[in-house]
C-alpha cells in the first residue's frame, strides 16, 4: 500500500508543476510587455521630419497619425531609402539591420511622413522628442475608467498611466483591427463590430497593449 502512494506522489508531482508553469504564463499580463518601442508622426502636405536613433536589432513601431486621428496600419504605406540599414513592413514595423542612415517614408494620399533612422552597433533607442525627466521611468498601462462591457455601437474610456507612480500621461493609441473597434486620440474605444482586437498605447518610447472583446447589442 505503501509503495503505491509513493509511486502515485512520484506521478503527480511533475504533473502539479508542469500545471503550475501553465496557471503562471496564463496570468502574465500583456499590458506590462513592451514589445517594440513606438515612434509617433504626423502625415503633412510638406512631409514632416522626425529623427530616431537605434541600436542594430532593434525594433519601432510607426504610429501615424492625420491630425488628431490615428491611422490604421495596413492603410498607410511605407518605404525605405537603404533597405541594409533600415526595413520597414507593410504594418510599420521598422527594424534596425546594420550601422548608418536610411530615411523610411510614411505616406497615405498626399500626405506624408519622413523618419530618419540612425542605426549604431550598441546604445539605446531613443528620438528626437523624448519627455522622460523624472529619471524614475520604467514602463506604461492601460486602465479603463469603468469595468463595463463594450458593446457594438457603444464607447469605453480608457486612460494610460506611467510605471511607477500610476500618474496619468497623454499617450497615442491605435487597435490592431479597426472593423471591430475604433480609438481616439484620449484613448475612448468605440465598439464596431462584434469581435476580438488589441487596443495600444504609446507613450515616450513605451508601448503596451490589452485584449478588447466587443459585444452585441
Amino acid at each position: 500500500m505503501k509503495e503505491g502512494f509513493r509511486m502515485k506522489k512520484w506521478l503527480f508531482t511533475p504533473i502539479a508543476m508542469v500545471m503550475a508553469a501553465v496557471i503562471c504564463l496564463c496570468a502574465i499580463p500583456v499590458c506590462n510587455v513592451s514589445a517594440a518601442s513606438s515612434v509617433t508622426v504626423k502625415l503633412t502636405a510638406s512631409g514632416s521630419k522626425k529623427t530616431v536613433n537605434m541600436k542594430k536589432g532593434g525594433k519601432r513601431q510607426i504610429i501615424a497619425k492625420k491630425g488628431s486621428t490615428t491611422l490604421s496600419k495596413g492603410s498607410v504605406k511605407y518605404s525605405s531609402s537603404k533597405k541594409s540599414v533600415a526595413t520597414v513592413s507593410s504594418k510599420g514595423m521598422i527594424t534596425a539591420k546594420g550601422t548608418g542612415t536610411a530615411k523610411i517614408t510614411v505616406k497615405k494620399g498626399s500626405k506624408k511622413a519622413i523618419i530618419t533612422v540612425k542605426v549604431t552597433k550598441s546604445g539605446d533607442d531613443d528620438d528626437d522628442d523624448d519627455d522622460d525627466d523624472d529619471g524614475k521611468f520604467t514602463g506604461i498601462f492601460i486602465a479603463a475608467e469603468k469595468n463595463d462591457v463594450l458593446k457594438v455601437g457603444g464607447t469605453k474610456q480608457f486612460i494610460c498611466k506611467k510605471i511607477p507612480g500610476k500618474a496619468k500621461v497623454s499617450a497615442s493609441w491605435d487597435c490592431e483591427d479597426t472593423s471591430i473597434a475604433t480609438v481616439d486620440g484620449s484613448g475612448k474605444v468605440t465598439g464596431v463590430s462584434e469581435g476580438h482586437t488589441v487596443l495600444y498605447a504609446h507613450y515616450n518610447g513605451k508601448t503596451c497593449a490589452i485584449g478588447l472583446d466587443v459585444k452585441s447589442k
